[in-house]
Parts: structure tokens; C-alpha cells; sequence
């Protein structure tokens, strides 16, 4: 009986910290609205790399780039080697080796707890597919984790 208490209390904190920490997320009007759900699986990305609630397809750059205004706001995930880093981690270039793209982290906590990556380093990265005013595609990140990239 006290080994179930024991589970029980260390779930409730899990949740309690976990709820706490995710209330804190930054918003914009251009990322979906967050619920309980979405709050989770952007945790859950930025420390596994995994989505539990959603199902994402994930996409090499040059798809992204060919389907282009098609996909407009639509969530995705794109991996590949960090090529350019913004001086304060708002932006990066990411390169596949089929493309290059610019994936922008202003608006998001994307990098959870952890610090932005270094250049060279593998990055797997979930958001969503938008466009500039001059029509460039890009990525407006919700959340990014370091590790493998896709091969393709």
C-alpha cells in the first residue's frame, strides 16, 4: 500500500511541475493555440524528439520548399545539420542536404531547458510552415531537439 502512495504522490508532482512549467510557454498568433495536449507534446519534443498526442509527418526541406504555399500553416517536422545561428538564438538556417531553410525560434521556447544548439550540430525541429512577405517559406519552430537527422 505505501509503495502505491509513494507512485501516486511522485505522479502528481510530475504533473503539478509539468503543468507549471508549460503554463509559462510564450504565444503568438501565428502558432496554434496551445491546449493542455499541445502543451505536452511540445515538451515532450523538445526532451525526446517524439510527438505523443498529434501525428506530425516528417518532412525533408525540399518537399517543404516544393509544396510551398500549399502548406502554409500547417505543422511539421524537418530535421537536419545547423548551418547559421542567430547571435541570440532567435533564428537558424537548417540544411538537410537536399535544402537549406530558415527556421525562426522568436516567438517560442523552442529549445525547452536546454541551450540553443551549436552550428554543426543535428537538430529535429517541430512547427509550423510559413511564409515572408516576399514569399519565402519558412518555419516558425514550436519546439526543437537535438539528435539525430533525418536521412532520406
Amino acid at each position: 500500500m505505501s509503495i502505491f502512495k509513494y507512485s501516486f504522490k511522485i505522479t502528481i508532482l510530475i504533473l503539478l511541475n509539468l503543468s507549471i512549467s508549460l503554463s509559462s510557454c510564450t504565444d503568438s498568433d501565428s502558432i496554434q493555440k496551445r491546449t493542455i495536449r499541445g502543451n505536452i507534446d511540445l515538451w515532450v519534443f523538445s526532451h525526446f524528439g517524439k510527438l505523443v498526442f498529434d501525428s506530425v509527418s516528417e518532412e525533408d526541406l525540399r518537399s517543404v520548399h516544393i509544396a510551398g504555399a500549399g502548406q502554409l500553416n500547417h505543422d511539421v517536422i524537418v530535421s537536419g545539420k545547423v548551418e547559421i545561428l542567430g547571435d541570440l538564438g532567435t533564428y537558424l538556417v537548417l540544411s538537410d542536404g537536399s535544402a537549406r531553410m530558415l527556421v525562426d525560434t522568436t516567438f517560442t521556447n523552442a529549445y525547452g531547458a536546454s541551450k540553443p544548439p551549436k552550428v554543426g550540430s543535428n537538430l529535429k525541429v517541430h512547427g509550423v510552415i510559413k511564409s515572408a512577405e516576399n514569399g519565402h517559406i519558412y518555419i516558425l519552430a514550436s519546439s526543437a531537439r537535438e539528435g539525430r537527422a533525418i536521412t532520406k
